[in-house]
């Protein structure tokens, strides 16, 4: 950029809760585009002001990485606006992209923040907003009881189920406890175990559920009369038992890349309904325990849980960005068109659901685990509010790993870290 042309270069986030035309899957007949700005924040990038927040441990090594004329900015993202979602369609044979929350982070030189942005002058880069959460940092324990009467006996059938704990991590397996105290004349069969997703627009104020995965069990049933059962199951919730499924929620897709069911949507008490607006798409998990009755009618409890992601720490960030795995060169992805450098992926944990005695209570989850890193948007969850970091170069465009085709000459290049 020449300092006679009196252009400087801005960074811009934004963020938007769109859907295309018919891409609703609450109405059939919603055919109108409809889109609703969540987020906008411009800063100025180069030449840098004084008033430069504190660099973080990121950035630091990152420019120490590319150089002194790296400048590095932050967006401060606000705790309580939405992840990113995307809805899947209704229609499988529709391929034209889905409605969601979506974000976008771009740098751009202009001669002021309000000028109209170009294409040639500006370079454009689609991220993600994960909620990261730390699960030790839970409610009370989910956990539920109810009794039924039947018609000629008389004792009820006394029921109780319990989760280990609230908020569990993408991957885990969710083991339910169960008491059944069988003091009737009717015969328990078996128990079937079902997981929904709970999604809501708030601006269209209607509500979607999906069924995500369903466990059938007879182990230890039946339960004759005058019986006991305390029985302990495990169900793990994964996007490949219903990605072909319409109103399933899931985290933001980055070019049709692997993802997983979406992360429950952090409410906190006493919002406003612009807040809650806010939130785009809000996103719960049930769990619904049924016991199937001989000749009477079923017994059925609800257990309400959060699904997240594991929060991961700066070191591991700066070992992921900054410095890349390379002991196996073969292993590592081929730089195309299609698969840059600058993107990162995760790839799903599959696992199977199986019902089998438990010991009680559960054992703690392993300390290590998969921390999500997404595109270039470091997520660390709803609080503190997660923060976006980058770096641009404007002399040496050979120290940014990825630069677009469409680039104009002399322009800015958004570094990105290597994978």
């Amino acid at each position: 950029i020449k300092k006679s042309e009196g252009r400087k270069v801005y960074g811009q986030l934004s963020s938007c809760l769109s859907f295309g035309k018919g891409d609703c899957v609450y109405d059939a007949n919603y055919v109108a585009s409809f889109k609703k700005e969540l987020l906008n924040l411009t800063l100025q990038i180069y030449p840098p002001n004084n008033d430069q927040p504190p660099r973080t441990k990121l950035q630091e090594r990152l420019i120490r990485k590319l150089g002194e004329n790296a400048y590095p900015f932050q967006f401060q993202i606000p705790a309580c606006l939405a992840g990113s979602v995307s809805l899947n369609k209704t229609d499988s044979e529709d391929k034209s992209k889905p409605g969601g929350v979506e974000y976008l982070l771009q740098t751009f030189a202009a001669t002021g923040p309000t000028e109209k942005i170009e294409k040639r002058n500006s370079v454009p880069l689609a991220i993600k907003k994960l909620t990261a959460l730390d699960a030790t940092l839970q409610k009370e324990q989910p956990q539920t009881d109810t009794k039924k009467s039947f018609w000629g006996s008389s004792y009820p059938v006394n029921v109780e189920a319990r989760l280990d704990r609230y908020m569990y991590y993408h991957g885990d397996p969710i083991v339910v406890h169960l008491n059944v105290d069988n003091r009737s004349n009717k015969t328990i069969k078996s128990v079937s175990i079902t997981i929904k997703q709970l999604s809501e627009v708030v601006v269209f104020k209607e509500k979607a559920k999906c069924v995500v995965t369903t466990l059938s069990s007879e182990c230890g049933f039946p339960i004759n009369p005058s019986s006991h059962l305390s029985q302990s199951y495990s169900v793990v919730p994964s996007l490949e038992d219903c990605s072909q499924k319409g109103n399933l929620a899931v985290d933001g897709q980055l070019k049709h890349e692997d993802t997983n069911l979406a992360s429950s949507t952090i409410v906190k008490d006493n919002v406003t309904e612009a807040q809650r607006e806010d939130l785009g798409i809000i996103v719960k998990y049930m769990m619904k325990v049924k016991l199937h009755v001989a000749f009477g009618s079923d017994i059925s409890l609800k257990l309400a849980f959060g699904l997240t992601h594991c929060r991961p720490s700066d070191d591991t960030l700066i070992q992921r960005v900054v410095e890349p795995a390379t002991a196996t060169p073969a292993a590592a992805p081929e730089q195309t068109e299609e698969s840059p450098a600058d993107h990162y992926t995760m790839e799903p944990t599959r696992r199977t659901n199986h019902a089998a005695a438990i010991p009680d209570p559960l054992p703690a989850p392993p300390q290590q685990r998969t921390e999500p890193v997404v595109g270039n948007l470091i997520s660390l969850g709803d609080d503190p509010s997660p923060v976006v970091e980058q770096a641009v170069n404007t002399t040496n465009p050979f120290l940014s790993t990825y630069v677009p085709p469409t680039q104009a000459p002399g322009a800015p290049a958004v570094t990105a870290p290597a994978a």
